[in-house]
């Protein structure tokens, strides 16, 4: 992230999947539903990418599986 001058500039690696939004969606309409342990695993995931942005002082505002991105 490039905060100083202008434009501020993000940049995100390019994540296969999508958002996690459309992910849940896609499986949990069909007959694949998530283990636990998955389940476990996306949250896991989530709360260290939310500890990593806290640990640099950014704070987010938006946190929602629309604004989740998965990759292989």
């Amino acid at each position: 992230m490039v905060t100083r001058g202008s434009p501020k500039i993000l940049l995100v690696s390019f994540c296969e999947w999508g958002s996690l939004l459309n992910v849940l969606r896609t499986r949990f309409n069909g007959t694949h539903k998530f283990t636990t342990r998955e389940r476990m695993q996306m949250l896991l995931d989530v709360s260290k990418g939310m500890a990593y942005l806290s640990s640099k002082r950014f704070v987010h505002r938006d946190l929602a599986a629309r604004n989740v991105l998965l990759n292989s």
